[in-house]
């Protein structure tokens, strides 16, 4: 060991809230490749493999099939990442929002809307009764209390519940407004977590005409950084029980839950990178770990 040096035993990760000189030396302003374990010691980072070579967006998977966009066609990704079946051409180059409902998986964009089941591509039927509408292709989607939630600029609409009426919205009442486009939608198991512009909010409730929306935070979640998580990995200071999920925010990485928890867990020590959007993904392994993009 060279004359002089020091060895310092554990890290606390990186900190770019306070400026390099106010930094303990627990704290980095910078880590490239590397991990930090539960006993906060440094390990190299492993590396990466190729599995999927093109030009592929819109990458998603529910542990049953593999759709992306390739093209501005969408496709299903063969398991092994060795070739892509193309299931509806011309959808657009558009972010594509999917969500699992049952043994359909449903995808939209704002330009389209269908769904794919065992591995082939559905339209909606049309629906026959007057007072009901098809539904709309929006830019976010989610499933909740047995129907599907639209959210199409600042407008959230819902469907009849899936297993009565497939395919269909109810005009006589339906869209909710928030101030501004709509960031996020996820649902828990009392509610739906949502984020426009300028504002995170709570809607609980299991009644999409009864819900109690409530502001949570003055700052947006950032557009498609969001992913499920289980809360009982988490810091035993603050399992989670249920639903939950990591979001991305203009204000740090936050966790949220059932009854409205909603915890900032960044705040002090990390900001995210300034962006429009990005991607959020919980790799479970040997070290847990939250991989984000966020795209400016």
């Amino acid at each position: 060991m060279a004359k002089g040096t020091v060895i310092y035993q554990k890290f606390n990760g990186i900190n770019n809230v306070k400026k390099p000189w106010e930094l303990d030396q627990t704290e980095l302003v910078e880590a490239i490749n590397v991990d930090i374990d539960k006993s906060n010691r440094i390990l190299l980072r492993e590396g990466r493999t190729i599995k999927l070579s093109g030009s592929y967006s819109n990458l998603w998977a529910n542990g049953y099939i593999i759709l992306a966009t390739y093209g501005g066609n969408l496709v299903s990704v063969n398991p092994d990442f060795t070739t892509a079946t193309i299931l509806r051409v011309d959808v657009g180059n558009e972010k594509m929002s999917y969500v699992t409902v049952n043994d359909i998986v449903v995808y939209s964009n704002n330009m389209v809307i269908g769904y794919v089941k065992n591995g082939a591509d559905y339209a909606f039927p049309l629906p026959t009764d007057t007072f009901k509408f098809p539904l709309i292709p929006g830019h976010l989607l989610e499933y909740y209390r047995g129907r599907l939630f639209i959210a199409r600029g600042n407008v959230i609409w819902h469907s009849d519940v899936m297993a009565k009426r497939f395919g269909s919205l109810d005009k006589r009442s339906n869209g909710r407004q928030l101030p501004s486009r709509i960031l996020l939608m996820k649902a828990v198991d009392d509610g739906l977590w949502l984020s426009d512009e300028t504002a995170i909010y709570y809607a609980s409730g299991v009644d999409p005409y009864t819900l109690n929306l409530a502001k949570i935070k003055d700052y947006p979640a950032i557009f498609g950084m969001a992913d499920q998580v289980d809360g009982q990995l988490m810091s035993s200071r603050i399992p989670l029980i249920g639903t939950s999920f990591m979001i991305g925010t203009a204000s740090g990485v936050c966790y949220i839950g059932n009854g409205g928890f909603f915890m900032n867990i960044t705040e002090k020590g990390y900001e995210m990178p300034r962006g429009t959007s990005g991607t959020m993904l919980f790799h479970k392994g040997n070290i847990n770990r939250l991989i984000s993009i966020v795209n400016s």
